[in-house]
């Protein structure tokens, strides 16, 4: 589940990707559904 680490609340344990691209991030978790 990909999707739970692309999270925001998740994005806290992977600061490098959640700052990496956080609206990014909430387009993929969408995609991913």
């Amino acid at each position: 589940m990909r999707v739970a680490w692309i999270f925001p609340g998740q994005g806290a344990e992977e600061p490098g990707m959640g700052l990496a691209f956080p609206r990014a991030a909430s387009l993929l978790s969408i995609v991913e559904r």
